[in-house]
C-alpha cells in the first residue's frame, strides 16, 4: 500500500480517522492523504475562509502527527459535494484503503437517507475502514463476519495484511427458520441439520478460498446474526470488525447488505468493509 486517504469533517469523531490512518501509513511505510471538502453551495465569501480555516487547523494537526508517527501528508481541500470529491480523490492518488470517522447521528434524516460514510462505502470498490475508538492502540484482535462469499474472504485477508500481528477469529451465525414454533425435540434435529450444514460449508470455504487458519478459528453459533455478534463482542472486545461488501454497484443503498447498514450507522468497534 503506497498511499491512503482519510476524509475529515474536522470533527473530534473524524481526528480519531486521521490519528489512525498515521498509524497504519506508519506501520506500511505508506503517505498519508488527508481530505476536507467545503460545500461548494457557500457563498464564495464564506467558502474561501472556511477553506483557509480548515487548512490551517489540518495543517497543524497533520504536522503534529507526522511528527509523532512518521509518515509525511498532503491535505486535500475541495469544494462540491463530499461523496463525488472523496471517491475521486481515491481514484485519482489510487488509494490502498479509504479511512473514515463515523457519520454524526441525524435522528431524522438517518430514517429516510444514506448517510456520507454508506455512500462512499458503496460508491467505492477499495477497502474502507470506518474508525469507532480511540486510535491511541495497535490492533490486537479481529473478529471477521464470515458468510463464505468472496467478500469475506477478501475482507479477512485485507484484515491479515493491514493488521498482521493482530489475533484473527471468525464467526458464522445460523438461523435456524420458524425456532419459536417448533416442538423442542424436532428444533434440536433442525437445529443439528443446519449446523452440520453450515460446518459442511466452512469446511469447503476453507479449501476452496485457501483460509484454512481462519476457518479453524471460526465458530459456527446458533443464532440470530446480531444476537451472535454482541455475544462475540462482550466476551472477546475485538479491535476491528471485518465485513465484506456485495460485489454490486448502483443507486440502492441496499446493495451493500442490511447488516453493513447497521453496522456502519452504528458500529460496535472499528469496521472493515471490503468488496470481493
Amino acid at each position: 500500500m503506497d498511499a491512503l486517504l482519510v476524509a475529515t469533517d474536522l470533527s473530534p469523531r473524524a481526528d480519531r480517522a486521521v490519528r489512525r490512518a498515521f498509524r497504519l501509513a506508519a506501520k506500511h511505510d505508506a503517505a498519508v492523504h488527508v481530505a476536507h471538502t467545503v460545500d461548494h453551495g457557500l457563498p464564495d465569501g464564506l467558502a474561501t475562509r472556511m477553506t483557509d480555516e480548515a487548512t490551517r487547523l489540518l495543517d497543524r494537526f497533520c504536522t503534529h502527527l507526522s511528527g509523532e508517527y512518521g509518515p509525511g501528508f498532503t491535505l486535500h481541500i475541495g469544494h462540491g459535494d463530499v461523496s463525488t470529491d472523496i471517491h475521486d480523490l481515491a481514484r485519482k492518488i489510487d488509494a490502498g484503503l479509504l479511512v473514515l470517522g463515523v457519520h454524526r447521528h441525524r435522528p431524522i434524516l438517518d430514517l429516510i437517507r444514506e448517510t456520507t460514510v454508506e455512500r462512499l462505502v458503496r460508491l467505492s470498490h477499495r477497502p474502507v475502514l470506518i474508525v469507532h475508538d480511540r486510535a491511541d492502540h495497535d490492533f490486537a484482535k479481529v473478529l471477521c463476519a464470515v458468510d463464505f462469499s468472496p467478500g469475506a474472504t477478501a475482507a479477512a485477508a485485507m484484515a491479515a495484511r493491514l493488521f498482521p500481528q493482530a489475533e484473527q477469529r471468525g464467526f458464522h451465525a445460523v438461523h435456524i427458520p420458524f425456532e419459536g414454533l417448533t416442538h423442542a425435540a424436532a428444533h434440536s434435529r433442525d437445529a443439528q441439520f443446519y449446523l452440520r450444514a453450515a460446518r459442511a460449508d466452512l469446511a469447503d470455504w476453507a479449501r476452496h478460498a485457501q483460509t484454512e487458519t481462519l476457518a479453524a478459528r471460526t465458530e459456527v453459533a446458533e443464532g440470530a446474526l446480531h444476537q451472535v455478534l454482541d455475544r462475540l463482542i462482550a466476551g472477546w472486545h475485538p479491535d476491528v470488525l471485518t465485513l465484506g461488501a456485495h460485489g454490486r454497484t448502483g443507486k440502492a443503498p441496499f446493495l451493500l447488505g442490511s447488516f453493513a447498514n447497521d453496522m456502519m450507522r452504528n458500529p460496535p468497534c472499528d469496521l472493515l468493509i471490503v468488496r470481493p
